[in-house]
């Protein structure tokens, strides 16, 4: 009979084995949890898209194309902040509102903008609603394809001004107003998406159509055509 010898463990090997395994959770762990960080803040995109999408959607059939009864207020820029109340009010009908913060960002986002009027949802999300200061709904200045006869922004903040990171293009990001309603800031005609390195805000359709924050990562290594990752 051969005996089959089992040889154990020595209490040194035993730790060197958790120090390994401790090195190695500790190199892993950090980029797991900036990877779901991130996801949640692609996800958060996509949800104000689709909430702002439905709101404008329920506004035009209620009150009809904002071109319409935004040109009574002619192009009087001293008159923007009622035409954006106005906006705002309609939009907000069809929104779960949470918090109206009227013209003061406290409390519904991190950071003032001109004239806008700001609103909380309940799931967190800030949004802040701003109108063209030259209130021109005429059309006549705006030849851009997917933006046509834009007139306004809403800036979002996915997860709300009380969690960071605060920050454009990360979790807050810009969206368009025009004749085709909600459009993410970044759609380019020529090219699909654009991305931007200096105004990173803008880059949201990239995050919602890539589902990637990776333009804070890569910028240059990155095309809509040819790489759409980091890695």
């Amino acid at each position: 009979m051969i005996n089959r010898l089992k040889k154990a463990f020595t209490m040194a090997e035993v730790l060197m084995v958790l120090a390994v395994i401790g090195v190695v959770a500790a190199m892993t762990l950090p980029r797991l949890s900036d990877n779901v960080d991130e996801q949640a803040l692609v996800a958060g995109v996509r949800k104000a898209y689709s909430d702002l999408q439905i709101a404008y959607e329920a506004m035009v059939t209620r009150y009809g194309e904002p071109d319409g009864w935004l040109s009574g207020f002619g192009k009087d820029s001293t008159k923007r902040k009622e035409a954006t109340e106005l906006l705002k009010n309609r939009l907000k009908e069809s929104l779960d509102v949470d918090l109206d913060c009227e013209d003061s960002a406290s409390n519904c986002m991190p950071t003032s903008i001109t004239d806008a009027y700001y609103l909380k949802l309940k799931s967190g999300t800030g949004l802040a609603i701003s109108i063209a200061g030259d209130l021109d709904f005429t059309c006549s200045d705006f030849q851009d394809k997917y933006y046509p006869c834009a007139f306004g922004n809403i800036y979002v903040d996915v997860n709300g001004p009380d969690k960071g990171p605060n920050q454009d293009g990360y979790d807050i990001f810009d969206f368009v107003l025009s004749a085709n309603g909600v459009e993410p800031e970044g759609l380019s005609y020529a090219s699909g998406i654009y991305i931007y390195d200096d105004i990173p805000n803008m880059n949201t359709a990239w995050a919602i159509k890539a589902g990637n924050l990776d333009y804070n990562k890569c910028f240059s290594d990155l095309s809509w055509a040819n790489k759409r990752t980091c890695n």
